[in-house]
């Protein structure tokens, strides 16, 4: 039908306004009855993207088989031996007919003229509006002056005398509008099934032939052999069943249109979001990139909070140092004066996360490592809920300080050496540059095996987010 295009990767990365059309495109609803966008903008977009790359080479072939038809009925009948009407000219009737088609050959040049001129002349919208009306008015001028029958008849001539001087009796001029019947439901056809026509047109162009046939027919009549009401009704038929078929064809084209764009956008907002990570040198920029923050600044804070401890209470010294063991986040190094600071801000912590229990309803456990498990398995509500109101330094803070307070300051390193560990690996052992990346990541894939037709069940949605 009509190939939909989307911009490739290669070239520069989109403007940061450019990718926030994303949510145009996410609200962007199908109008009802014009079957448009109800976004000017995204409509333009469609109609450069989708409409004019296909239309123009659509229409050329149509100018040609109206061209060579237009030839025919003029100067060629006489290889079906009839005579040339373009020698025909004594009556009103024969200079109509001659002078209709003479106006098919130069429109069908015409319209092929306008179809090779490059898009920046004449854009995608404004060919389309102009096809539509050469189709329109060539339709008129075909049913009304190109017919023989109403041609005659329009001057109250019988179709015999300006067209069938000459002729055998099987070949008289006109005998049914079964020919008639079958061009004008196959210009619809061709123009609903095969081009990019949008749904307003085409139902102007299936309106323009059901009025130009049916009206004719019943003022002007039709051949002995025909009924006017009868085959008036088989035209508008078969016409609004093409035009339904149009409906559906380009509501899906349309929705297929914004799964693309909207799919492209979000894979370039990821291509974005990594080159800035890769890039850039002033810290996080966004909730995820902050809570990995977050990370490391309470490690270090429950480092010197732990040294600390150990001063106070006389087995620093004593301790197993179980470096050859340990995973390498707590680092030795002298307490300082920064002690009481750094209490405080222990204190601040213990507040906090107060706060965050009331957000969360419920104690959190060390043994179940609550920070990397229930988070992870609802990766949105963490970036949209949690993480601006729950820090991951005062969460991994309250744990620790209350494991200590259980272990009545007797914690045995290695066991803070443990936690911080699996907390530590939670988050940063991962194949992305963090785990809120690769939540990123994860989630575009899967938008696209969606987009693609590919069936994400519930199981497999939940592997995606944990993987």
């Amino acid at each position: 039908m009509c190939s939909l295009q989307v911009e490739t990767f290669e070239g520069e990365h989109m403007d940061i306004d450019e990718i926030q059309r994303e949510d145009e495109l996410e609200k962007v609803r199908v109008t009802k009855w014009s079957m448009e966008f109800d976004n000017d903008d995204i409509e333009a977009e469609y109609v450069e993207t989708v409409i004019s790359p296909t239309m123009r080479t659509r229409i050329i072939p149509v100018a040609a088989a109206l061209f060579a038809y237009s030839l025919y009925s003029l100067a060629f009948s006489e290889w079906f031996d009839s005579t040339p009407y373009i020698t025909q000219w004594h009556t009103a009737a024969n200079t109509l007919f001659n002078l209709s088609w003479i106006y098919h050959i130069l429109s069908s040049i015409a319209i092929f003229a306008v179809s090779i001129i490059p898009t920046r002349i004449v854009r995608g919208q404004d060919f389309e509006i102009v096809s539509q009306i050469w189709l329109n008015i060539g339709i008129w001028v075909g049913v009304l002056f190109g017919n023989r029958w109403r041609c005659a008849k329009i001057f109250g001539y019988d179709p015999i005398e300006p067209f069938g001087n000459g002729l055998d009796d099987g070949a008289l001029p006109y005998s049914s509008d079964a020919d008639l019947l079958l061009i004008l439901n196959g210009i619809v056809t061709y123009f609903c099934v095969w081009t990019p026509t949008r749904v307003r047109l085409s139902i102007s162009l299936a309106i323009s032939v059901c009025l130009s046939y049916s009206a004719t027919g019943f003022i002007l009549g039709l051949p002995d052999t025909d009924n006017p009401l009868t085959q008036s009704i088989m035209l508008i038929v078969l016409v609004s069943m093409v035009v339904s078929g149009k409906v559906h064809l380009e509501r899906s084209i349309r929705q297929q249109f914004v799964a693309f764009n909207i799919s492209v956008r979000r894979t370039k907002l990821l291509e974005v979001a990594v080159d800035t990570l890769r890039n850039a040198n002033d810290g996080p920029t966004t909730n995820f990139e902050k809570a990995f923050a977050d990370i490391g600044s309470a490690l270090n804070l429950l480092e010197t909070f732990n040294l600390g401890l150990q001063r106070d209470t006389g087995v620093g010294s004593t301790r197993r140092l179980g470096s050859s063991k340990a995973s390498g986040i707590l680092r030795r190094h002298s307490f300082t004066s920064d002690t009481e600071r750094d209490s405080d801000q222990i204190i601040e912590a213990t507040k906090l996360i107060r706060e965050s229990f009331k957000i969360l309803s419920r104690r959190t456990s060390i043994d179940r490592v609550t920070a990397g498990q229930d988070f992870n398995l609802n990766l949105i509500e963490l970036q949209e809920i949690h993480l601006p109101d729950l820090p991951i330094l005062p969460l991994i803070a309250t744990q620790l300080i209350s494991v200590l307070a259980a272990g009545a300051l007797r914690i045995q390193e290695d066991i803070l050496n443990n936690f911080l560990s699996r907390v530590s690996g939670t988050y940063t052992e991962v194949e992305y540059h963090n785990q809120m990346h690769a939540a990123q990541v994860t989630s575009h894939g899967e938008y696209l095996l969606r987009a693609a037709g590919v069936p994400v069940n519930a199981l497999d949605h939940t592997a995606f987010l944990v993987a």
